[in-house]
């Protein structure tokens, strides 16, 4: 669990990986999604990423689609003065998401809309139909999804 495990050395990843770990020796069924553990990085701009990479996608012999979005077209990061960023979504040959990468404003919270969906299985065509307030960030990802 965590650190001495190897695979993610990241606080939220050692506390999920502690509650799989009580829920199976307690006997109780869990969703915890192990394999999809979304990451920041505390820059300025922020940085955030949530499954695989374009890279891993060529490697594992992936037909990866990339879905991508910018800062500088958002009204809101326009306002706030912070039009650097951008989000790319990959999909995979049946448009289910496999990754999102960003960087930008609020990243690390950005990320999360993602990590949902991907924890549920969801295709991009899901994702372009979520309706998001306007003027936010969050609408980075949805313009992702109808690139």
């Amino acid at each position: 669990i965590g650190d001495i495990n190897g695979k993610c050395q990241l606080a939220h990843a050692a506390s999920f990986q502690g509650q799989h770990v009580l829920n199976v020796i307690l006997g109780k069924k869990d969703n915890i999604r192990l394999d999809i553990m979304p990451a920041a990085v505390f820059t300025d701009p922020e940085a955030a990423t949530v499954g695989l990479t374009a890279e891993q996608c060529k490697d594992q012999g992936i037909n990866a689609k990339a879905h991508k979005a910018f800062f500088r077209a958002n009204g809101k990061a326009l306002a706030m003065n912070e039009s650097d960023g951008m989000v790319k979504i990959l999909t995979d040959e049946n448009d289910t998401i496999i990754g999102c990468h960003m960087y930008g404003p609020h990243s690390a919270d950005l990320i999360q809309e993602v990590t949902a969906l991907m924890n549920k299985g969801s295709k991009l065509s899901e994702l372009a139909d979520i309706v998001h307030a306007h003027p936010t960030l969050g609408e980075i990802i949805l313009n992702a999804a109808h690139a």
